[in-house]
């Protein structure tokens, strides 16, 4: 008996190998992917991106074939540290070279569905801020160049749970094998919030957005920066507050965000009565 295993499933691949299996399974099972990364662009430690590898103009056909398809830029560093951390540090401004070469890249190729950032052996925790920095710019950089907020939240998604889940993993083994090395749970923590306090992240599950959320935490209504707390005693306090309170509260609260937070209200007294 046959299952379909992708039935109800998004699949994502990359055009890594560039032999013709790889062809062959775009052309014949292309239906049944989601989102393909082009694997055709190199990062350099200046900042420069070069196209090698599967070259564009060989997967054209398939592009038009499969219009169902995110066809996302892959811009990788071949897993070179080196590379990464002079991106990181903006070394010699190899990152604000970056930054315009993903721009070049995009209007380049302006049917992409957006970009897929493949930048791997960076350093350990103690980088992580400049590092978070580092993908903050290109998200700025991204944002204004037809990425949508839908591709930018996929990669978000990604790093929570899929890329976290991994490093996680990562670094059981290595602690295992290594005992004397550095434990970067700390930071597979904050990957798996999207580097934001565990119960705002958790909340946009609730459909409170980060931006309503950093509202009510500076009004000083909730503490939403707490990661001790649960999601259900948080949820029990917003009940308890009520939406009247927190709408006469909370400053430069605009019509849409009332909106949203009515909205965001009802599905939590819901969920406290059931």
């Amino acid at each position: 008996m046959s299952y379909d295993y992708l039935k109800g499933h998004k699949c994502m691949a990359w055009t890594f190998m560039g032999n013709s299996r790889m062809y062959q399974a775009l052309a014949a099972y292309g239906d049944r992917l989601s989102q393909v990364g082009l694997f055709s662009f190199k990062v350099s430690r200046t900042g420069i991106i070069t196209e090698s590898g599967v070259a564009i103009s060989n997967m054209l056909t398939y592009i038009n074939r499969w219009p169902h398809i995110k066809w996302l830029l892959t811009m990788s560093n071949d897993g070179t540290n080196s590379i990464f951390a002079a991106l990181r540090d903006n070394t010699d401004g190899a990152q604000d070279t970056f930054l315009s070469e993903i721009v070049r890249i995009m209007e380049k190729y302006p049917w992409r569905d957006g970009i897929d950032i493949d930048l791997e052996k960076g350093d350990g925790y103690s980088t992580h801020a400049a590092s978070t920095a580092m993908f903050r710019n290109i998200y700025n950089t991204v944002k204004d160049y037809g990425i949508t907020y839908e591709d930018i939240f996929t990669f978000e998604r990604y790093v929570s749970f899929n890329l976290s889940s991994i490093i996680a993993v990562i670094n059981i083994i290595r602690q295992e094998l290594y005992p004397n090395s550095s434990n970067i749970a700390n930071f597979v923590y904050k990957a798996s919030n999207a580097f934001l306090p565990k119960i705002v992240f958790q909340l946009e599950e609730y459909g409170l957005p980060r931006m309503i959320s950093k509202k009510i935490q500076n009004a000083g209504l909730i503490n939403l920066e707490d990661d001790s707390k649960e999601i259900t005693i948080v949820i029990q306090e917003f009940n308890t507050i009520g939406i009247e309170y927190l709408e006469q509260k909370i400053p430069n609260l605009h019509s849409f965000d009332k909106y949203i937070l009515k909205h965001f209200m009802n599905g939590i007294r819901c969920i406290t009565t059931n």
